[in-house]
């Protein structure tokens, strides 16, 4: 449990170095000097897991007590059109998204064939999946009885893939591969 500690402070120094890449293909980008913001207390998340309708899993509850999301939203850049400029706010920061995440979920109960195959692939018991939380853009942690399990699917359409099979592995591939 102490490398989603150490895995969350060199995402946070990452940040700090960051610069826009104005030539990249990839839309939404990171801005430099974001900073994690503070995360919940064990009273929030407990409401947060009553909300949701199951317990959280151990990795992911001590990632809600470092981090909820960061302090400033990321940018995309248009490359043909550089003056065409979005921010998006893609770290999902809860109780605040917890209806826009629906998207989501609505999204996998959809597709939950697609999950399933790919779980199954990484040999996962499907049988023991008891829901979904979002957690960046269109990634979300799969949440299984056994609380010690916490892969994060990554789903696009049909399009579904293990990004992580565990919280740390997904930070590690989302934010510093």
């Amino acid at each position: 449990m102490k490398e989603i500690h150490k895995t969350i402070k060199r995402i946070e120094k990452k940040f700090q170095k960051i610069s826009l890449n104005k030539d990249s293909l990839l839309r939404c980008q990171i801005r430099a000097n974001k900073k994690i913001k503070k995360g919940l207390n064990t009273t929030q998340i407990n409401e947060l897991e009553t909300q949701f309708g199951f317990e959280f899993p151990i990795e992911y509850k001590l990632m809600l007590t470092i981090i909820n999301g960061l302090d400033k939203k990321q940018i995309s850049i248009n490359p043909e059109n550089l003056s065409d400029i979005e921010f998006d706010d893609r770290f999902y920061q809860y109780p605040r998204d917890f209806n826009k995440c629906q998207l989501i979920i609505n999204e996998i109960e959809k597709y939950i064939k697609h999950v399933q195959n790919a779980l199954l692939i990484e040999s996962f018991d499907i049988n023991e999946i008891e829901g979904f939380i979002p957690i960046y853009a269109h990634r979300a942690i799969v949440v299984f009885k056994n609380k010690n399990i916490c892969p994060v699917i990554s789903i696009y359409g049909d399009d579904v893939i293990i990004y992580g099979k565990n919280l740390t592995e997904y930070l590690e591939n989302e934010f510093l591969n």
